[in-house]
C-alpha cells in the first residue's frame, strides 16, 4: 500500500534560464540555486514566487549552494 509524502514538489524554471537546480532550501521555503543560460551560471534565491538573481561581480559564474532558516 502506498503512502502519501509529507512534502509538496514543484518544477522551478528561473524565466531567462535554460536550465535550473536547486541546491538548498530552507524552513521557509526559500529555496536557492542556480541557473544557465548563454552567459553561464547565475546563482538565486527563489522566495515566495519571486526569483532574484545572484551574480558575482566579477561575472566568473556564480552557484547558490545552501540557505539557512535566517535566510542567509
Amino acid at each position: 500500500m502506498a503512502r502519501a509524502s509529507p512534502y509538496a514538489y514543484a518544477t522551478l524554471n528561473e524565466p531567462s534560464g535554460d536550465s535550473t537546480y536547486a541546491t538548498g532550501i530552507n524552513s521557509t521555503n526559500q529555496i536557492v540555486g542556480l541557473y544557465t543560460n548563454g552567459t553561464g551560471n547565475h546563482g538565486f534565491i527563489y522566495n515566495d514566487g519571486t526569483y532574484t538573481t545572484l551574480d558575482d561581480p566579477l561575472g566568473s559564474g556564480t552557484e547558490a549552494l545552501g540557505i539557512n532558516n535566517r535566510g542567509r
